[in-house]
């Protein structure tokens, strides 16, 4: 590992010769070798019972400095920060836990990309006053989330549960509207939206639409759990969206929406009264597009790292 400044220029210029746009500023903006914070204790922000300290904020401001040539305001940081620890709570829940060795691997890997050694990323991060652990606390987020959106059950996926019952007017008794059954951080579901979604569901089962992802048995409708755990998914996914500062046309919704209407040989006006007249509403209908518009657009943001993301 290199232990003075000249080792490190060095390594630098190697670094440039290969990845220019990314190592660059790590030696413009290089601090004296050592990072002393004040207040490193201090509490900014707190994500689900989650801390972000004063020298979370001051290390990610560093290294977005290198990252993005240009210094990010402290709102941004915090936001981004809070970013990471949702997607990384979210993904445990789910049951995605990202060991340590794929994170070394992707951090070798990023290493590599700009010639150097793992040990050397870290010093040339270090002589620019970045501790490593916060680009390791990225990509470990980075990594969870890729392996969510890539591998989670799709909101309007159907499960083991039993069809809808045949008298479709006497759906699941609704507990009132403004009762909330879940909540997607911060974002609440419903029990109206619950039973507008089951709703929907009768509606689909009653005109045999068939089932995009088994063909070759029976629709069967999700449970109760299942419908509310749908959409706390979508809303989840349309607010990793905005975070991801994607977004989601509203004609890109109406596209969807016809679509769905020619699958059951309607207008989308015929099908918003049809399901009208079933008691259910077309905005559940589009809410489950918007979700899934979104979860698109961030598998596919995803599929596309720059720079430093892995």
């Amino acid at each position: 590992m290199p232990q003075d400044v000249t080792t490190v220029r060095t390594i630098a210029r190697r670094a440039i010769a290969g990845a220019t746009f990314m190592v660059g500023a790590l030696f413009v903006l290089a601090a004296p070798t050592g990072v002393a914070f004040a207040a490193d204790e201090q509490i900014v922000a707190v994500v689900d019972g989650e801390p972000i300290t004063a020298a979370d904020v001051e290390q990610r401001t560093r290294f977005d400095q290198l990252a993005k040539h240009r210094e990010p305001s402290r709102q941004e940081v915090i936001e981004e920060l809070t970013d990471e620890k949702l997607k990384l709570q979210h993904t445990r829940k789910s049951g995605i836990d990202v060991a340590d060795s794929e994170v070394d691997a992707a951090y070798a890997r990023m290493a590599k990309r700009m010639n150097l050694t793992p040990e050397q990323l870290t010093a040339a991060l270090a002589h620019a006053g970045v501790d490593a652990t916060t680009l390791r606390h990225r990509i470990r987020a980075d990594i969870a989330w890729r392996q969510y959106v890539r591998g989670a059950p799709r909101p309007i996926r159907p499960d083991d549960a039993p069809p809808p019952p045949e008298n479709n007017d006497k759906p699941l008794a609704a507990a009132p509207d403004k009762e909330i059954v879940a909540d997607a951080e911060g974002q609440p579901v419903t029990a109206a939206e619950v039973e507008q979604r089951i709703k929907f569901y009768a509606f689909w089962a009653a005109r045999r639409i068939p089932s995009p992802y088994a063909t070759d048995q029976p629709w069967r409708a999700p449970s109760r759990e299942g419908v509310i755990e749908q959409l706390r998914t979508e809303k989840l996914d349309m607010a990793a969206a905005r975070r991801s500062r994607i977004k989601i046309e509203d004609r890109d919704v109406e596209a969807g929406y016809s679509s769905f209407a020619r699958k059951v040989n309607m207008t989308p006006a015929e099908l918003t009264e049809a399901l009208t007249g079933s008691d259910s509403h077309a905005q559940t209908v589009k809410h489950m597009i918007r979700g899934g518009l979104a979860r698109q657009k961030l598998a596919k943001q995803a599929r596309e790292p720059k720079g430093w993301q892995e």
